[in-house]
């Protein structure tokens, strides 16, 4: 009995405190401020976590030593990888992604070189023989080359209207059939139009032509066979309905006049709009539309074997 009563005011000793409910509904800062975002180094022997500050919304970058973590410096973050890392096939070479700029960085000797700025670049990948980095910059697509040094667009799509395209027009039709004037005219411009097509293919300092996948549609997502022969692209109708956005007003604010901010679109309100996904020749510059059950559409696409042509490897 006596042991127990020990073991019992022992207990309520170490009760922890009460939360009240002003402690409850201050700032989460009280709690602790968790790491976030973690990372290793490029070759495996340390370890980069973010952290809130207390009392902001700053985040820092610290280094795990193994003690307490150290802060890294501003001046040494120039040379920190990322949590968002693409490996080459051989596991020799990393892409990594800081601020939305691309940085390859050579996993034996750990030199970083940078290959863009202030582009915003997204979905970055390895090219098939492992000499470029390929990757998206809003919906163009570009290449760039270890070896010049040389950044170049790969593919260009356009959510417009083909310029050497013509809609059918029977007065139009008329005009060329009966008068000769405007017959040679147009044969110039075709002629034109071709030899200079021609001389773009045949000249490898040039950039590509842009490729039209639709005037009524907008681009919703794409993606790049390593080999930058073939590519992905997903369309939906613009005149489907996605809904509107919301509006949530904000009564307290710098100005002292109301004001909104956008918010989700409503729910049953924001149904996706119906999707295809056309597989380019690059090359060929001719377009495919893919059965919806042998490649179905998402935003977040990848190269997939549904699209690979016959008799060829993605």
């Amino acid at each position: 009995m006596s042991a127990l009563t020990v073991l019992s005011a022992a207990s309520a000793t170490a009760a922890p405190t009460p939360v009240t409910l002003d402690q409850a509904m201050a700032h989460p800062d009280w709690i602790g401020n968790p790491a976030e975002a973690a990372w290793w180094s490029w070759d495996g022997k340390r370890v980069y976590f973010k952290q809130k500050r207390t009392g902001s919304q700053l985040r820092d970058t610290f280094l795990a030593t193994g003690g307490e973590a150290r802060r890294v410096a501003d001046k040494e973050l120039a040379g920190l990888d990322s949590p968002n890392v693409v490996y080459n096939r051989d596991h020799t070479r990393a892409v990594l992604m800081r601020n939305g700029d691309l940085f390859e960085r050579d996993l034996k000797s750990g030199a970083l070189v940078q290959v863009t700025r202030g582009v915003k670049a997204e979905d970055p990948q390895f090219s098939n023989d492992g000499r470029a980095v390929q990757f998206r910059v809003g919906h163009d697509w570009f290449g760039w080359d270890r070896t010049s040094r040389l950044q170049a667009p790969l593919a260009l799509p356009r959510a417009a209207k083909d310029p050497a395209a013509t809609d059918p027009d029977a007065l139009r039709e008329m005009q060329l059939r009966l008068i000769s004037t405007p017959e040679t005219r147009q044969d110039d411009r075709d002629a034109g139009r071709a030899r200079a097509e021609e001389e773009r293919r045949a000249d490898p300092t040039r950039a590509p032509s842009p490729i039209y996948p639709g005037e009524k549609v907008t681009i919703e997502g794409s993606a790049l066979s390593p080999d930058g022969r073939w590519l992905l692209v997903i369309t939906a109708a613009k005149s489907a309905d996605k809904g509107r956005v919301g509006k949530m007003p904000r009564y307290v604010t710098e100005s002292g006049y109301e004001e909104a901010d956008d918010e989700r679109t409503r729910v049953g309100r924001n149904n996706p709009a119906p999707e295809q996904l056309k597989l380019i020749d690059l090359g060929e510059g001719r377009s495919t539309t893919c059965p919806s059950t042998a490649c179905p559409a998402s935003p977040s696409i990848r190269w997939r074997s549904c699209a690979r042509p016959p008799g060829r490897s993605p």
